[in-house]
């Protein structure tokens, strides 16, 4: 018998596969001499390289979808998440905020506002249902009623009925929507043909659970539809067989419900009410924070960090990690400790700041639900304080070169394909805590909006918007936290108390300061103060400096002793603006970095 060690056996190439089965056969002593290209033989040998063929593709394809880092279907993903005790987030509804009033007519006693009382508002996708998700008693005035920040959820609701059939082995209550927001279940439990009725909440972990808990669970089905299930007699109640389970839930539809600027009750609540009701919708907030069904990349990294967390928030990346799977409203989350803060060292407090993906900032209500979420799971002598993002604007101003012989498209063509190319990279490498601008990544991709451009420069500049109360006085200090180049602080103008305009500078021409020196090609500009100025805007070209404050340029950081504003030029604040000392600009602590893709500037030089 001859020897296999020479074989191949890693190659799933068909050819290679074939060639194999012809080495083997012909080292056979009764197939010495043989033709493997005839007709029949060969045919033979294809039948079976490709079955080899298939086969080895087959085992491949379910070795991969056994571990998360490789598996490409969902079901597989999600399945290995649910051994890491992760629920993929579901779609969530978007939300808005309303004040209702009412005009009644033989109204005795509250008016009850039901669960699920339907809205209906619009937005560019579509026309959209919103429902309320609880019930409101109010108490009259009169024939008049009011109520304040009433939520409503965009979406239908549905109701489905199960009954426990204990023959059948391990039962599925499998919803039969899709698109459900898995927040919105709702399960009671009917025994004794309806005489008791029992409500059960939702259980995320076994932490509490005891025989008698009246608890279920949800979990992703195949098909992007969800299943409820309950306890094991152990760790919650098992509902006995014959037992109804009523669920209520909402479908929606996600991110495309958002931006609904004005909603309408659509429903008469005077049958209801036993009278007549005339509503009135007061718009307090344009629904947000409505998301699509979370993704397969967004569960492979997100799995393997809830499976690290365990329910609780000690490092940065629990805080990040807990917050973002139950709020899916919350995109982007950055912590930081009070150790951190320059200037205002606040030990024993977590700074955590947040992005929504509307862009909007995160509502008050969702902030004082995600302080009341963190309270067990954090450390008992640890303060949490949630604040708002800040956002560095980068402004290049970008001279390309470019070889038209090689292109068809005119000048203003060729800058709008750059423009394009800017958003898109912006989008790609910015607008997250802690990206970071690298000069030279950012190049490349300008060089590559178009065979024909033969190179770049670029001049950056970068901005803050400050804004406060006006008309008090106060200690302002500005952060960019990254080396600025001296002499190059400018704003928009601003008007202060004594009635006169000014911007801020640190350049003051009658105090000579600055020095520049050459070395190595490179040339730089000192300041050997540190003095920040207001400089005021006159018609006639006088020069009227005051000191304002001081300036870091080693880490950008801007302090005005006393600044009293009665009037911005510039609607967002006072409008800021640096230029940076190095090529790369870093996002820390709370601060997003992206490019301010309307003032980019694109200059064409033929080459």
């Amino acid at each position: 018998m001859p020897s296999l060690s020479t074989l191949d056996l890693t190659s799933l190439d068909f050819d290679a596969l074939k060639n194999n089965l012809i080495t083997y056969l012909q080292s056979q002593t009764q197939f010495k001499g043989y033709d493997f290209t005839g007709p029949n033989m060969n045919v033979l040998l294809d039948i079976l390289s490709y079955n080899t063929y298939l086969n080895s593709f087959y085992l491949n394809m379910i070795g991969s979808e056994s571990f998360l880092d490789s598996a490409q279907l969902r079901p597989s993903v999600v399945s290995i998440a649910k051994e890491l005790n992760y629920v993929p987030r579901s779609t969530r509804s978007a939300m808005a905020t309303v004040n209702l009033s009412f005009a009644t007519t033989g109204l005795n006693g509250n008016l009850i506002i039901p669960t699920g009382t339907i809205f209906i508002g619009r937005n560019s996708n579509d026309t959209f249902s919103f429902v309320t998700n609880q019930t409101y008693s109010l108490l009259s005035a009169g024939d008049s009623y009011m109520v304040s920040n009433v939520d409503v959820f965009e979406g239908k609701l549905f109701t489905e009925t199960f009954i426990v059939d204990n023959t059948i082995e391990n039962q599925k209550f499998i919803l039969s929507n899709q698109n459900v927001d898995d927040t919105s279940i709702t399960v009671s439990v009917s025994t004794d043909n309806g005489q008791n009725v029992a409500s059960y909440s939702q259980a995320t972990n076994l932490y509490g659970l005891v025989a008698n808990s009246y608890v279920f669970f949800v979990q992703e089905d195949r098909g992007q539809v969800y299943e409820v299930y309950f306890g094991d007699g152990v760790f919650g109640a098992v509902p006995p067989n014959g037992a109804a389970i009523t669920t209520t839930y909402r479908v929606t539809n996600g991110s495309r419900g958002n931006g609904v600027q004005k909603v309408q009750m659509a429903q008469d609540l005077g049958p209801i009410n036993g009278g007549i009701v005339r509503a009135n919708t007061i718009m307090v907030s344009a629904s947000q924070n409505g998301s699509d069904i979370e993704g397969i990349e967004s569960i492979r990294f997100r799995a393997p960090l809830h499976y690290q967390t365990q329910e609780r928030a000690v490092t940065s990346t629990d805080y990040k990690d807990i917050i973002v799977e139950n709020f899916p409203e919350v995109e982007d989350v950055s912590v930081f400790g009070g150790e951190d803060v320059s200037g205002s060292v606040q030990y024993g407090t977590v700074f955590i700041a947040l992005t929504t993906f509307s862009g909007a900032p995160l509502a008050d209500n969702i902030k004082t639900d995600i302080n009341a979420f963190l309270v067990d799971k954090k450390n008992v002598a640890i303060k949490t304080t949630l604040v708002d993002p800040e956002y560095l604007f980068l402004v290049p101003n970008v001279t390309v070169y470019v070889d038209f012989s090689n292109t068809a498209l005119a000048p203003q063509q060729l800058i709008s394909e750059i423009q394009t190319s800017i958003i898109d990279w912006n989008v790609s490498n910015l607008q997250k805590f802690e990206d970071t601008f690298i000069m030279s990544k950012f190049s490349a991709a300008v060089d590559a909006s178009d065979p024909a451009i033969d190179g770049s420069s670029t001049a950056l500049t970068m901005y803050k918007n400050v804004l406060f109360a006006n008309g008090t006085p106060q200690t302002v200090t500005v952060n960019f936290n990254n080396p600025i180049t001296p002499g190059s602080i400018s704003s928009s103008s601003f008007l202060l108390a004594d009635g006169k305009y000014y911007t801020i500078t640190d350049f003051n021409p009658s105090v000579n300061s600055f020095k520049g020196s050459q070395a190595n090609g490179t040339f730089t500009i000192t300041n050997s103060s540190n003095t920040v100025y207001f400089q005021q805007v006159t018609t006639n070209n006088v020069q009227n400096f005051v000191q304002a404050g001081v300036v870091n340029y080693s880490n950008g950081s801007i302090h005005i002793d006393s600044i009293d504003v009665f009037q911005f030029a510039n609607p967002a604040g006072i409008k800021l603006s640096v230029t940076p000392a190095t090529d790369q600009i870093v996002g820390v602590k709370q601060t997003i970095v992206e490019i301010d893709t309307s003032s980019v500037k694109v200059n064409v030089v033929s080459v």
